[in-house]
């Protein structure tokens, strides 16, 4: 194939996986972050066999906003400090760069755990608190997220297309590892989908004052979730949520993953699996769309939750 069939393919692989760009750029997908949470030992399935969510709370926020101009979108303010993450220098629309990390101290779940155990010892006696588990969930999901950010869900502008394999990446990870590492389906039998997963919330279970409460410190101690063009942190900082608008991320968050997880489908697997999986990694020779390389980082993922759990317990 000469350079020119090959531009000519990268362009249409940029454009057709720019339909994928209202998809949120996050680390691993709803069911991705389930199944690394359940071999991970922190959820078990119910009576029902269903696993119910855990790990997403970190997700509630959208983690773009589009801008005015085609393709132009910017990390959210509530993404950084959800995730620990601080915008790069002068992103301020086009695409952007890829956010930095932070260092660990401020991870939100972690401080939560602090600020429960300094305000409200006694009540962190039982593990089985709100306040406990909502601080495990941020961590847990962070722990996974960090080892796949942004170098393997890829950012800025790997070939020109890392935003926009991001998001079609995620959801070829999630049916990979649902079939690979979740489904009970023998060899020979065709999974079964939908999978049995609620990747619902109630919001009475999750300590939102305890979240509000994070983002207060987190403003007070006034950590920048921006950098100026210069590399600087600028003077802006997260806004402290108001209870009720915490309550409506988390109902319609729920209600949209559930809706993605209930049409979840054999041949949108096959389709994922066969189609973009392996026309992007020939089109753009991007070693990291293979399974093996999927399952390593997902084994990787679940390592680095089994100690954030081992920590909360201590």
């Amino acid at each position: 194939m000469n350079s020119n069939t090959k531009t000519r393919i990268q362009i249409i692989m940029m454009f057709a996986l720019a339909f994928l760009h209202i998809y949120p750029a996050l680390g691993w997908s709803e069911l991705s972050h389930i199944i690394i949470n359940y071999k991970a030992g922190a959820i078990q399935k119910n009576q029902n066999g269903v696993i119910e969510a855990y790990g997403e709370l970190p997700d509630m926020w959208s983690s773009r906003e589009n801008r005015d101009e085609f393709l132009s979108f910017r990390i959210t303010d509530a993404f950084t400090w959800s995730h620990n993450v601080i915008r790069a220098e002068g992103d301020d629309g086009g695409i952007p760069k890829k956010p930095e990390y932070r260092d660990p101290a401020h991870e939100p779940g972690l401080n939560m755990l602090g600020l429960r155990r300094f305000k409200l010892e006694s009540e962190m006696e039982n593990p089985s608190t709100k306040a406990w588990e909502t601080a495990r969930a941020f961590s847990t999901h962070n722990a996974a997220d960090e080892v796949v950010h942004f170098d393997y869900f890829l950012a800025d502008d790997y070939k020109g297309t890392g935003w926009l394999q991001h998001g079609a990446k995620e959801r070829w990870a999630d049916y990979i590892l649902y079939v690979r590492k979740l489904d009970d389906s023998a060899w020979w039998q065709r999974a079964q989908f939908p999978p049995k997963v609620d990747v619902g919330y109630n919001p009475d279970d999750i300590d939102i004052d305890l979240i509000r409460l994070s983002q207060m410190i987190n403003r007070k101690n006034r950590l920048s979730i921006a950098k100026d063009k210069c590399g600087f942190p600028e003077e802006h900082h997260i806004e402290v949520l108001r209870r009720q608008a915490i309550i409506n991320a988390i109902n319609a968050t729920a209600q949209r993953r559930q809706e993605y997880i209930d049409g979840m489908r054999w041949w949108k697997y096959q389709g994922i699996r066969r189609g973009l999986g392996g026309i992007t990694q020939w089109s753009l020779r991007e070693r990291f769309w293979g399974d093996d390389c999927l399952v390593g980082m997902f084994n990787q993922s679940v390592q680095a939750v089994e100690t954030v759990i081992t920590g909360h317990d201590d």
